[in-house]
């Protein structure tokens, strides 16, 4: 069987991984097409990914083999478990860019899992997820109704900084008009005596 090379990261602070050519083809349409070519990538053999991180490239590869997710993590809360909601969010755009949709779902679906579990979001990739996909990004979407579900008014007033301005404007209009819900107006008059 043929290998190809992934090539995470840049320089001195890369990695290689040797991955079986029909595997990385069969799952990213956009990898079949890059070794298949004529230009750098197919004559080398070599696919480089060079502003991702080693460790998410290291877990595309193992997901070319398993069709499992298995992050280093697997914690709840604390330091180890910002570092899995920064990779989860990172290999999900990694996904998108390679046309792997059924990982981006396996993705979500441990977001989601974490979420309802412990009932937070993690604010602190909502800068990378609205940085790096477009304005109907299933990603988008999922942590915007994160955030409309499990965020108060009191994180957004202590880290404002953390949520995009585009975020806002979502939670915002989901909240919804209040002519449409129904709201009586006349509630917020000062009496006149």
């Amino acid at each position: 069987m043929e290998f190809v090379t992934l090539v995470a990261g840049k320089g001195e602070s890369s990695e290689e991984f040797g991955v079986h050519k029909e595997f990385a083809c069969h799952y990213s349409p956009v990898l079949r097409a890059a070794f298949k070519s004529s230009f750098v990538v197919g004559r080398t053999q070599t696919y480089r990914f060079e502003e991702v991180a080693i460790d998410i490239v290291r877990l595309l590869v193992n997901w070319i083999y398993t069709q499992e997710l298995h992050t280093a993590h697997d914690a709840e809360w604390g330091e180890e478990a910002c570092l899995e909601d920064e990779y989860l969010a990172q290999l999900w755009v990694l996904a998108d860019k390679l046309l792997i949709p059924s990982l981006q779902n396996m993705v979500k679906d441990k977001i989601q899992h974490r979420r309802n579990k412990s009932r937070s979001v993690a604010i602190w990739t909502l800068d990378y997820v609205w940085a790096n996909t477009s304005g109907n990004s299933p990603l988008r979407r999922l942590m915007r109704d994160q955030c409309f579900r499990f965020v108060g008014g009191t994180c957004v007033k202590k880290t404002p900084q953390a949520f995009p301005h585009e975020l806002l404007v979502d939670l915002v209009v989901m909240h919804g008009d209040p002519e449409e819900d129904g709201l009586d107006v006349d509630n917020y008059e000062v009496p006149e005596n």
